[in-house]
């Protein structure tokens, strides 16, 4: 087997069943490999687009089961055939279906289109929610601090933005829990905007591209000290990430786009990111 285009997603007891989990995942087509050492059983996948869900079903098969139902597996198949618990077939259930599966992350992108909708049809009550100049700091505007990151100039902006929030975030999210990535995006926002300011006060900014790197600095330096499967990106996309934020501090890719980028806003939120990592991805032990 190739690894490099294989995902590993979950290790093993060497002593540990695999049959159901083999039997359900066969069911769902979903390619996969067992790889069996000395120590332990690993379980690969061909696709990492079905990370998530092998995920979720690892977690199914060694919860406690409950007295009226002894195998998760037929379980899970006797509500899937259920009417009342079919699968949504319509783009909208699909959609409210991960507003409740991930709903941080959607709220997030959706406050970010709202955004963005709001600077191209009232830029004046758009105003309102830039960080605020330092004759205007008062203790009644303190949302002004946070709300620039759901500001958008452009639909390149808002889509890039949403991109990498959604590929960052939704694993995030799974991971880490809901409570934990919605401070995170607090922290990463409130670090990024703060040292947008600091550097050029005089011009208004937005975007949640400091988010986008504060997630990012978040998983790159955690998967160091305490690494997950969900959290394992290449790190050709690491390194990508990294060469845009030089470009732009050089005033590179300013340049190229012919507009300007919010470049401390990205590194201030890649230093909270990288912060909170060092300081709590050792004992969150997920």
């Amino acid at each position: 087997m190739n690894e490099n285009s294989w995902t590993l997603v979950a290790q093993f007891p060497r002593s540990w069943n695999p049959d159901k989990l083999v039997a359900e995942l066969q069911r769902r087509q979903i390619n996969h490999r067992l790889v069996k050492d000395d120590q332990r059983l690993s379980l690969w996948l061909e696709n990492p687009e079905h990370i998530v869900e092998v995920d979720q079903l690892v977690r199914q098969l060694n919860q406690p089961q409950k007295r009226a139902e002894k195998d998760p597996w037929s379980y899970a198949k006797a509500q899937s055939s259920s009417p009342r618990a079919a699968r949504p077939s319509n783009l909208f259930a699909k959609f409210i279906g991960l507003f409740q599966r991930v709903p941080v992350v959607m709220w997030s992108i959706v406050l970010s289109i709202g955004g963005a909708l709001l600077v191209n049809g009232s830029p004046q009550l758009a105003s309102l929610l830039l960080f605020p100049p330092l004759e205007q700091w008062s203790p009644t505007t303190f949302w002004r601090w946070l709300t620039p990151i759901f500001l958008h100039f452009g639909v390149s902006h808002v889509l890039f933005n949403c991109l990498w929030l959604w590929v960052f975030g939704h694993r995030l999210e799974h991971v880490c829990g809901k409570a934990f990535l919605f401070w995170l995006i607090i922290a990463t926002g409130l670090g990024g905007n703060l040292a947008q300011y600091l550097w050029s006060p005089a011009v208004p900014f937005g975007g949640m591209s400091g988010v986008v790197y504060g997630l990012m600095g978040y998983v790159w330096l955690r998967q160091r000290q305490n690494p997950h499967p969900l959290l394992a990106f290449p790190p050709m996309l690491f390194g990508m990430m990294f060469i845009f934020l030089v470009l732009g501090i050089t005033g590179t890719l300013s340049q190229l786009m012919g507009s300007g980028i919010a470049n401390a806003a990205h590194l201030g939120g890649l230093v909270v990111g990288m912060a909170i990592a060092m300081f709590t991805a050792s004992w969150r032990g997920r």
